[in-house]
């Protein structure tokens, strides 16, 4: 049976087993070291969609860099006017600004070496011919740089274990989370499953699958 997370130590698992769940493709995903959250609202509270807010509250243990041009601080945490002045490169990046800024954003951080990046934005092949467009540019981005991306028009990633959520909607902690993943082309059933059936361990909506 897989585990569910490492020890912070190790200590309890043999070396074969560390060097197996360090090299796991997925394990970024669902357990980033850092992350770069881009297009963060300056807002906060009920309404305000605030991803920043939202994984500070599920209890992400993680180094967050908030990037943000216009403004020095968002919720207690540092602002970067961009990717390329923060101090490390994040493992993930998550997107949130309007369709038409998305692909400058996203090859400003594929460009800086970020290999994972969730794009939150709406209005692409799920909108309009434009969107359509904008999408197949985004992903001719992705294989120019090597970059792996999710979405968009996606909540991305839940992971109860890490306490890693990259949606803008508030999701309540789960003290003992079940081994059960979701894989969804839709945010609602990450963000209301235990309404329909039961509690989640992990969840991924692959949005637009782009």
């Amino acid at each position: 049976m897989p585990l569910k997370n490492p020890p912070a130590d190790n200590s309890a698992i043999q070396p074969a087993t560390v060097r197996i769940w360090k090299e796991l493709p997925m394990q970024t995903w669902f357990d980033p070291r850092s992350v770069a959250l881009i297009g963060v609202s300056r807002q906060s509270g009920v309404g305000a969609y605030n991803n920043l807010e939202m994984l500070k509250r599920y209890g992400y243990r993680g180094k967050i860099y908030v990037v943000h041009p216009k403004v020095d601080e968002i919720l207690g945490h540092q602002t970067f006017a961009n990717v390329t002045v923060l101090p490390e490169v994040p493992e993930m990046a998550v997107i949130s600004v309007g369709r038409e800024r998305v692909l400058p954003v996203f090859e400003e951080c594929a460009a800086f070496g970020i290999k994972r990046v969730v794009v939150i934005s709406q209005g692409f092949a799920d909108a309009d011919e434009r969107g359509k467009e904008l999408q197949a540019q985004l992903l001719a981005l992705a294989r120019k740089y090597g970059t792996r991306i999710l979405g968009p028009n996606t909540m991305g990633i839940l992971n109860a274990f890490s306490r890693f959520n990259t949606g803008f909607v508030d999701i309540a902690q789960d003290p003992d989370p079940p081994p059960l993943t979701l894989v969804a082309q839709s945010g609602v059933f990450q963000v209301g499953f235990e309404s329909f059936t039961t509690r989640l361990g992990k969840a991924i909506d692959v949005g637009n699958a782009c």
